[in-house]
């Protein structure tokens, strides 16, 4: 897809983005991305602490087990293809494109930057070009780093290696989802690719959002999502599974 393509259609969307609000933009972050973020961690350590901890579940609790493997997967997959939908014309996305829109079409109404040391901190782990990193720093104009965000983002999903790997996700989605077994509910290895999209890919596309999280976390909402390059709710996604983990531990040892 040419690179400007993406960017004349997310101009075409008309809309439910132009009357923003500090109230919508926190709602559409909190119930969008950071929600979905967070189903896609939890799913996916939830799954993985199944595996490690198989060999000691009572077998005869194993079918239970793998059917909540495959949910756990099942959850991750669809959480992090709800991340990477593209708008919808007549409702509301609260994907990546829709929050990219939504900084677009109100870039003149938005907050005034506050916290332009964490910011451009966050952008700096983020990738982002050093010449609008040293504008965040002297306070240069909130549209042009606005422009320059929206565009960062933008550019990054339309590479060739992130197409590609979006356009795997989106066929996942759009066809149910493959139901092959992940990790063994009896303790076994877990495999490298969920047809030909490696786990490695996926976390790597769900590091886009966790940074755009963050940029715009400090930009217009004075939130933390991201401290030191490091994603501030990683942990509480991580307590589901520490509990499953404890719970084996505790209640099913051979």
């Amino acid at each position: 897809m040419p690179a400007g393509h993406e960017m004349l259609q997310r101009k075409e969307i008309v809309t439910m983005f132009e009357l923003m609000t500090p109230e919508k933009l926190k709602q559409f972050v909190l119930h969008g991305l950071a929600s979905d973020i967070f189903i896609a961690e939890r799913a996916y350590e939830s799954f993985v602490a199944i595996g490690k901890k198989g060999k000691q579940f009572k077998s005869k609790y194993n079918p239970f087990f793998i059917a909540a493997q495959d949910a756990f997967k099942d959850q991750f997959l669809i959480a992090m293809a709800r991340l990477f939908d593209k708008p919808s014309s007549r409702h509301e996305t609260r994907c990546i494109r829709g929050l990219l829109n939504l900084l677009e079409n109100n870039k003149s109404s938005l907050p005034a930057i506050q916290e332009p040391y964490n910011l451009a901190e966050t952008m700096t782990h983020a990738g982002f070009d050093q010449t609008l990193i040293d504008q965040v720093l002297s306070g240069g104009s909130d549209i042009e780093i606005t422009e320059g965000i929206v565009k960062h983002f933008e550019l990054l999903m339309e590479s060739p290696t992130q197409a590609r790997l979006l356009k795997r996700l989106k066929e996942l989605r759009d066809k149910r989802l493959a139901h092959n077994e992940l990790v063994s509910a009896q303790g076994g290895s877990m495999k490298e690719t969920i047809d030909q999209i490696t786990y490695q890919e996926l976390f790597t596309l769900l590091s886009i959002a966790k940074n755009l999280l963050g940029v715009v976390g400090w930009a217009y909402m004075n939130t933390l999502f991201v401290i030191d390059g490091e994603y501030h709710l990683t942990d509480d996604a991580k307590r589901a599974s520490q509990k499953l983990a404890q719970m084996a531990d505790d209640y099913f040892v051979q």
